[in-house]
């Protein structure tokens, strides 16, 4: 099937392309019922793509993946379209805090895909993509049973951003015993089932099924609008949930305090966070969205509160120097990072003996399953070296 070198392998250029911020996303480029990346620059990209690849593909590489699935030139031309459009989308949420994508984000995603290209090799990347495409049409058979043979070619289920059919993945699928057709339905066959324990693997090892969860979540709730409602449905005393926040932190004036997540600035002015620093302190307000950092300063500049710096940042990387803060906060932002590196993060910025707080519902009042689902991540911090109070 896959022996354990092409294995490790293929985990390792799934981690190389998290850390060089290559993203593969196809359903992060359509959103909303239309596409946000214009006609003209896609046209651009699937041409930089066709080039790219052509220039880069060698014609006597006859890879085969599982034994006996093709690889060709048109395969690679498709793994870097899908990289830079998915990677330019990317970039417009970190930069510019909207999913809407920009001639200049499309430059900066081809050149990153064409340093991640250079240092991996296109004959170890292209693999890696046919995995996560033979992921959803095989993920989705297993979770479905079986789907009918049209609907499977349509891509409606299991692949709805798509605007061209399956049929090539299907034929291909077919012809590797992966899948198979009976009284019109399409279903996994026992080698199918097999080869996606293994892709499952893969994709785990190298983080990619991690980072593609916190895709989702970015995909959903990236407008400010989004991140209103889904406060009011959650946080239906979201005023007194930050007043109690801000309590716990213990504002002494003149204090140094960084806030993480900031969003608007609910809890940086409207709570009065700005107010228990106090004009001789210094609060620092951070997100990684800069549309909501321009509210932030439209705010300052209304209520005249200098003393507040907004900087974009995010909780993984702070631009700050070490043991810089008496205390860190932030209210429900720790489920969109990376945990683990925003706590050290944290750590790391905090004065000897400084103090975090931050604050999260343990009650769902709706759609319960999805939302402990989008808060799973907060779940495994008590497990970690990390000492937490919880207030119920």
């Amino acid at each position: 099937m896959i022996n354990q070198l092409d294995l490790d392998v293929l985990i390792e250029t799934g981690r190389t392309m998290i850390r060089d911020g290559i993203v593969i996303a196809p359903w992060l480029t359509w959103g909303t019922g239309e596409h946000r990346i214009s006609i003209n620059l896609l046209t651009t990209i699937r041409t930089w793509a066709r080039q790219f690849a052509a220039q880069h593909w060698r014609a006597d590489w006859t890879m085969e993946l599982l034994g006996d699935y093709p690889m060709d030139v048109e395969r690679a031309a498709e793994a870097c379209r899908e990289a830079v459009s998915s990677t330019a989308v990317y970039l417009c949420h970190l930069e510019l805090g909207t999913l809407t994508v920009t001639e200049e984000m499309v430059s900066v995603a081809q050149r990153l895909t064409e340093n991640f290209v250079e240092k991996v090799g296109l004959h170890r990347f292209v693999p890696f993509h046919l995995l996560t495409i033979l992921y959803d049409d095989l993920q989705s058979l297993q979770y479905y049973g079986s789907i009918h043979v049209d609907d499977f070619l349509k891509g409606d289920i299991h692949r709805p951003w798509s605007t061209d059919t399956v049929t090539r993945e299907f034929e291909q699928a077919v012809a590797s015993r992966l899948v198979a057709v009976r009284d019109g339905f399409v279903e996994l066959t026992p080698r199918g089932h097999d080869v996606l324990q293994i892709i499952t693997r893969i994709l785990n090892e190298s983080g990619f099924l991690k980072f593609r969860s916190r895709l989702i979540r970015l995909n959903n709730f990236n407008t400010l609008e989004d991140v209103q409602s889904i406060m009011d449905i959650l946080f239906r005393g979201s005023v007194d949930f930050r007043k109690w926040i801000l309590d716990l932190c213990q504002i002494q004036p003149g204090m140094s305090v960084l806030e993480l997540g900031c969003g608007t600035g609910a809890l940086t002015f409207e709570t009065g966070l700005f107010q228990a620093v106090g004009s001789n302190g210094r609060l620092v307000a951070t997100d990684p969205s800069t549309s909501m950092l321009a509210t932030v300063r439209r705010k300052r500049e209304a209520l005249h509160a200098d003393w507040v710096e907004v900087v974009h940042a995010k909780a993984e990387r702070l631009p700050f120097a070490d043991n810089t803060f008496d205390v860190v906060t932030g209210s429900a932002f720790l489920h969109l990072t990376n945990i683990e590196e925003s706590v050290k993060e944290i750590a790391r910025v905090l004065k000897p003996g400084g103090t975090f707080v931050t604050g999260y519902p343990l009650h769902f009042p709706v759609c319960s399953a999805f939302f402990v689902e989008w808060f799973e991540p907060l779940v495994k911090v008590s497990s970690s070296g990390v000492k937490s109070v919880v207030h119920n």
